[in-house]
């Protein structure tokens, strides 16, 4: 989460707002709830499909480890980072940027593997 009003990395471009996946893709819409209410995000992987929702509508979607992907790094502060986004498994981690931040209800679950018939 990063205030798109007062935090110096908003004034940088769409691609650092709140909701954005950072550096890369910004969020289609600005639909962060003001400073001192609770926002509602729902971050969604299914294979390479990824979706960010904030308050109910899908601000972000891209598919990791795609063309797009690969220039979108190369042109990004991670350009240095030859792994950034590259693995498929591994931890979550919640970021601040150096302001008081609080985190609530947090659930992660698995999606079902798709079922795959005959060929």
């Amino acid at each position: 989460m990063l205030d798109n009003d007062l935090h110096p990395d908003a004034q940088e471009g769409g691609d650092r707002h709140a909701g954005a996946n950072y550096d890369m893709h910004a969020p289609s819409a600005n639909v962060v709830s003001p400073v001192g209410e609770w926002n509602m995000t729902r971050i969604v992987v299914n294979g390479a499909q990824v979706e960010h929702w904030l308050n109910g509508e899908r601000i972000v979607s891209y598919e990791l480890w795609s063309d797009d992907w690969k220039a979108l790094i190369a042109e990004s502060k991670w350009i240095d980072m030859p792994d950034y986004g590259m693995t498929k498994t591994g931890h979550i981690c919640l970021q601040d940027h150096s302001d008081p931040v609080w985190f609530r209800n947090i659930r992660i679950r698995r999606l079902p593997q798709p079922e795959t018939g005959p060929v």
